[in-house]
């Protein structure tokens, strides 16, 4: 038995491939502001849970915690919680440099007595756990929930898009 050949032509057309486009980069645009959104507000409570995490003597440290935000290529946001900075205080007629000490008390807190307002503050926050690794502890609170939130953001906009 012989098989004779077959010859199958086919053609596509697609339509639609610009409403595609546009859809896309429409999904792009809303997943990058929601993402930005997200990263800014697990900043904030990063901050919020570092300042009552941070040993309290004097205010300056806990003031010294903040958000740096900058941009980096093709404006991609990057947001950094940062405590101290290069300015010297005079506290208790010593002259401290802020960066050096917020090192040293996130690292090697527990080599010191608390004073007496990081006493207060422990019995203020008795569920809080004052002292060394503050920033590190803020972060790891908020890292499963952002992680969480930023694939909802995402999923939400894609979902509201191909309706």
């Amino acid at each position: 038995m012989r098989l004779g050949a077959v010859a199958v032509k086919m053609s596509f057309k697609a339509s639609g491939v610009g409403r595609v486009a546009a859809e896309l980069r429409q999904v792009a645009e809303r997943t990058s502001d929601g993402a930005r959104g997200q990263m800014k507000r697990a900043a904030a409570r990063i901050v919020d849970r570092a300042q009552i995490y941070v040993p309290e003597d004097t205010t300056a440290l806990r003031e010294s915690i903040r958000i740096e935000k900058t941009y980096e290529g093709r404006g991609r946001l990057a947001i950094d919680v940062v405590a101290g900075n290069a300015t010297a205080i005079m506290e208790s007629g010593k002259l401290i440099n802020l960066d050096q000490y917020a090192w040293i008390i996130h690292e090697r807190y527990s080599q010191f007595k608390p004073g007496r307002r990081t006493r207060e503050k422990m019995s203020e926050n008795p569920t809080a756990q004052i002292g060394e690794g503050f920033m590190t502890r803020a972060y790891e609170d908020e890292e499963e929930r952002l992680e969480r939130q930023m694939v909802e953001t995402v999923t939400n906009i894609i979902r509201s898009i191909m309706v």
